[in-house]
């Protein structure tokens, strides 16, 4: 079977490079790459993250999951109630979730992951 690849962690940057653009580009280009969204919102650091100050999608980032909500889904590498900050990150994931339209939402939060794994 070919080789699908998981970029993880949209959204977290220290680097200054991964901004929505790149992604877009590379997912253009390559049919097996799938992101896969950082579940603490807010513990990003350096620049390119998904919200803005005020908790909104920032437009570039929201014209991704537009674009490619079949290759995005939302990252599960947080142990759920291991510790307050991880249900935090839950917590801040929901908030975001339910901000976005239901044609984007139910493929990031389910059905690309769901596809990905091969669960149906």
């Amino acid at each position: 079977p070919p080789v699908k690849i998981v970029w993880n962690h949209i959204g977290w940057d220290n680097t200054g490079e991964r901004t929505a653009s790149l992604s877009g580009e590379l997912l253009d280009r390559h049919d097996n790459l799938y992101l896969s969204i950082k579940t603490s919102l807010k513990a990003g650091s350096g620049s390119n993250l998904i919200l803005d100050s005020e908790g909104d999608v920032e437009a570039e980032w929201a014209g991704l999951f537009s674009q490619y909500p079949d290759r995005i889904f939302v990252g599960s590498d947080c142990k759920f109630g291991s510790n307050q900050g991880e249900y935090d990150a839950y917590l801040e994931m929901f908030d975001f979730l339910i901000t976005l339209s239901s044609e984007i939402v139910s493929p990031l939060a389910r059905d690309t992951a769901r596809e990905f794994l091969q669960l149906e």
